[in-house]
């Protein structure tokens, strides 16, 4: 036997173990999440590690609210699992059927999506490839 070594076990971006290994830890999250976050009718997303919180209702200031409950039920998620969810690579999409200029920004409840840096409304959303507005 040798003595201890440190050893970088990540995997990298474009590896073809990734997205096995990232459907193994995200499966459960995703099933964990739909039986917390069904009360709050929001759904979860997800193509790779690449995931989407959806929500809809009458009231944009209603969705900051459910999302923001949702973010919470999908950080504690992660964090039992020992995994990190990045809030820097959080974005924040509307869509107003309505078209109005009413688009409230979100406070996280993370940082640096709190106080003065809160989560903002942006007028496209691209997903994998795909942009909607």
């Amino acid at each position: 036997m040798s003595d201890l070594r440190l050893a970088d076990v990540g995997v990298g971006q474009g590896s073809a173990l990734s997205p096995v290994l990232s459907a193994l830890f995200i499966a459960p999250i995703m099933k964990l999440f739909k039986l917390r976050a069904i009360r709050l009718g929001s759904r979860l997303l997800s193509y790779i590690d690449d995931g989407t919180a959806l929500t809809q209702s009458k009231s944009l200031d209603d969705n900051n609210a459910v999302l923001k409950q949702a973010y919470t039920i999908l950080f504690a998620l992660f964090a039992s699992l020992g995994l990190v969810l990045k809030h820097n690579k959080t974005e924040l999409f509307y869509f107003d059927c309505i078209h109005s200029n009413h688009n409230p920004p979100l406070d996280l409840g993370y940082t640096p999506y709190t106080g003065d840096h809160l989560l903002t409304p942006k007028t496209y959303w691209r997903y994998l490839g795909f942009y909607f507005n």
